[in-house]
């Protein structure tokens, strides 16, 4: 009779002390997970520094050349019968008179004026009005400020791509004509106005609608001869016709100064 118990006990001793042959093979090396980790972290580093030196030579960090052009445009048939009927010729990039679109909404009839008017230039969270130069960070205009050279340079610190031209030229590809004036004396002020698509003139004075009527109710035709005295304020100061491009417009409300 074999004793169960017994042999259990050989044979876990025999498990114990048996030694097991060892097989050589190249491929049972113990691996050190330190020696590896280092590894894997100094290739990581290298594509790393590599992906870089790739995007560094091809990425462009230099600063972006806008070329603008003061271009008057050719005066083609259609134009010339403009200038012939009293119009400035058109470029074709003329915004199209949509009062609707600055009076209906309070919050934009009243913090956009004849500036931001004139350039198409709608903030909905705007507060306050823009003024020439704040953008570029100017203080408030101040009452030896008011001539026309004064408040033209303010106007192109905010908007650098502008150039000057006259009633009778047609701004090149992507602008359009605008035309400022000054109130002087007692009450000094600036005021500007647009040309539309349809070749007639419209303004936005202060706070007030947006209008193709000047001040004795008659749809404006040139800004120039057109009437600007409002009583309390008179325009008759006429400045200066320029070509702005609505895409590099910048205006602002607030400057560093208030």
């Amino acid at each position: 009779m074999v004793d169960v118990n017994n042999e259990v006990h050989k044979r876990s001793d025999l498990g114990k002390h048996h030694k097991y042959p060892k097989h050589k093979s190249k491929n049972l090396k113990k691996v050190d997970k330190k020696k590896v980790s280092k590894k894997v972290k100094k290739e990581v580093k290298k594509k790393v520094k590599k992906n870089i030196k790739k995007n560094i030579k091809k990425s462009n960090y230099a600063p972006k050349i806008v070329i603008i052009q003061k271009d008057k445009g050719n005066i083609t048939g259609y134009n010339k019968s403009l200038i012939d009927k009293g119009y400035s010729p058109l470029s074709g990039y003329e915004k199209k008179f949509d009062p609707k679109k600055w009076n209906n909404k309070e919050s934009i009839r009243s913090n956009h004026n004849c500036y931001s008017y004139a350039f198409n230039h709608i903030r909905g969270n705007r507060k306050g009005k823009a003024q020439p130069g704040y953008y570029a960070n100017y203080p408030p205009i101040t009452e030896k400020e008011y001539n026309c050279s004064a408040i033209y340079k303010r106007i192109m610190r905010d908007n650098p791509s502008i150039y000057k031209v006259k009633f009778e030229d047609k701004c090149g590809k992507g602008y359009y004509k605008i035309f400022f004036a000054l109130s002087l004396g007692a009450n000094t002020d600036y005021h500007f106005y647009r040309q539309d698509s349809n070749g007639l003139w419209s303004h936005k004075p202060g706070r007030t609608d947006a209008t193709n009527f000047d001040a004795s109710k008659k749809v404006i035709l040139n800004p120039y001869l057109a009437n600007r005295d409002y009583s309390h304020l008179n325009y008759s100061t006429a400045c200066d016709f320029f070509c702005a491009n609505p895409k590099m417009v910048r205006t602002h409300s607030v400057t560093k100064y208030n």
